[in-house]
């Protein structure tokens, strides 16, 4: 007796349902800073001999200020020299 095969084929159907959008109102967002362009660092007009001599001297007043404690030494200076290129 011969074999018979019968092979079922099934469908499968995809549903899908559709959903409904709605258009919301738009956010508002604040306005952007405009980018800063960089400055320019401002040119001493002063000698590099007269700056440092001006350095100099206002980094010893600040010592003296201070009451004439050593070890800041640099930061006297540095704060010196913001000084003097600010004034100028």
């Amino acid at each position: 007796m011969p074999r018979t095969t019968t092979k079922s084929k099934t469908k499968t159907t995809r549903t899908t349902a559709r959903t409904r959008t709605t258009r919301s109102a738009k956010t508002i967002l604040p306005p952007q800073p405009k980018p800063r362009k960089p400055r320019a660092k401002k040119v001493s007009r002063l000698s590099p001999e007269e700056l440092f001599a001006r350095t100099q001297a206002k980094a010893y007043e600040l010592f003296e200020q201070r009451g004439c404690v050593n070890g800041r030494d640099f930061d006297d200076w540095l704060e010196a020299e913001k000084i003097v290129l600010a004034e100028a």
